[in-house]
């Protein structure tokens, strides 16, 4: 028998999901592609002292540089993503432990103090 979490056993919405995310992905892609490719193309045809072989070129050259730039800035935004969401787990466990304490320490006091105070009464 499988356990659960064996990725041959995934439910048909796990699959879904997964399909989807490879589907945004593939294009998030292609249109980033055409975006370099519109670019590189833009900036080229400015250059119009080239020829038409070599402004190819430069837009060739213009949309793998926008595509590399992009990749870097999101690879730093995930790297980002990952320190903010460690940084937060830790703060978020840190407040619940305290707020435990507190809680467990007014429920002790509240035992100890409370009684007494009306036995005193």
């Amino acid at each position: 028998m499988q356990s659960s979490d064996s990725p041959s056993r995934e439910s048909p919405q796990e699959l879904a999901s997964r399909g989807i995310a490879h589907l945004e992905s593939y294009l998030q892609s292609q249109r980033l592609k055409a975006e370099a490719t519109q670019a590189g193309s833009t900036f080229a045809n400015q250059l119009i002292w080239l020829g038409p072989i070599e402004r190819a070129e430069i837009a060739r050259l213009f949309a793998n540089e926008y595509i590399l730039y992009h990749r870097k800035i999101l690879h730093q935004t995930k790297t980002r993503t990952v320190q903010l969401q460690t940084e937060y787990a830790r703060h978020y466990n840190t407040l619940r432990r305290r707020l435990t304490v507190l809680t467990l320490g007014f429920v002790i006091m509240s035992l100890v103090i409370f009684p007494a105070a009306f036995r005193i009464l």
